[in-house]
């Protein structure tokens, strides 16, 4: 109870009755400031066009500030605003009502890095007919305590580079991560890195010949 669901723009049968190429994002944005009591988890998916990044439509579900998002997004559309339009939007800022970067500019920044290539997208419903599934959760211990996908290892990302070597690089590996956290960053742990990727607008690297694959709450490692 007391959630609310905020629908703006085009639904994915309309792009695809309309021949429009499109793609979506989800995200999970937190309503304010976590330091701040009472943030509330947000799930925004978003509808944009797969070639130029215009935002289509929009869903926002939760139970905090999901009428202001659906009110930004909605004159997005009408301004027909891309996913770099809405990463540069200046919006109303302070603890108790946003954070600094708002759920709206996390949007356009995962969108701007899936168009740029500096990531590429996996459908969680594609992780379920995938065998030999080996599923890395490298969030907090106390995030993973509240709730992780069952055979999941927790290693948290603070610990990673000491225990890359652990992880055999003839799998895939599937990575549950709190991608709107702006702690949750990997960084250089090794000459052979040759490359730096934004994750959903946090920042991640590459490692040997493994690559970073990104969508919602999974990121997919995967031989080059």
């Amino acid at each position: 109870f007391n959630y609310s669901l905020g629908i703006v723009g085009l639904s994915e049968r309309a792009c695809k009755n309309l021949d429009i190429p499109y793609k979506i994002m989800i995200i999970s944005p937190y309503s304010h400031a976590t330091y701040y009591p009472g943030a509330k988890m947000l799930t925004i998916k978003a509808i944009y066009n797969s070639k130029t990044s215009q935002i289509l439509g929009a869903y926002v579900w939760g139970k905090s500030s999901v009428d202001k998002i659906t009110d930004i997004l909605s004159v997005a559309i009408q301004n027909k605003m891309g996913a770099a339009d809405i990463s540069a939007l200046e919006l109303c800022y302070a603890p108790p009502y946003s954070s600094a970067k708002s759920p709206v500019n996390i949007l356009g920044n995962a969108i701007e890095n899936e168009m740029n290539e500096l990531v590429d997208t996996i459908a969680v419903e594609e992780l379920k007919n995938k065998e030999n599934l080996y599923i890395l959760d490298v969030r907090t211990i106390e995030e993973y305590n509240i709730s992780h996908i069952e055979g999941a290892i927790n290693i948290p990302l603070d610990e990673l580079r000491e225990n890359i070597e652990k992880l055999d690089k003839t799998r895939e590996y599937y990575i549950e991560v709190d991608l709107t956290n702006p702690n949750n960053m990997a960084d250089e742990n090794s000459k052979k890195q040759t490359a730096k990727m934004s994750i959903n607008g946090e920042v991640g690297t590459t490692t040997d010949n493994i690559k970073v694959i990104t969508n919602k709450n999974i990121i997919k490692f995967v031989d080059s």
